[in-house]
């Protein structure tokens, strides 16, 4: 069960990593050939994608 943990664990860190860079390098994209306002909107939503997956991290430690 505790490998189970560490494995869940694993996948999340590398999830919220990708998330992370995937999110800074597309709002740096956007910022780029738009309007800083349309960036600022697309990393919120990143945002919004990565931070439940940080709570679960945070969870699964925490068990």
């Amino acid at each position: 069960m505790k490998l189970f943990i560490y494995v869940w664990y694993a996948i999340w860190l590398l999830a919220v990593l990708f998330a992370l860079i995937r999110g800074f390098a597309f709002v740096f994209m956007v910022m780029a050939e738009t309007s800083l306002g349309i960036g600022i909107l697309v990393f919120l939503v990143h945002m919004f994608f990565v931070l439940p997956a940080i709570a679960t991290v945070i969870l699964v430690l925490k068990s």
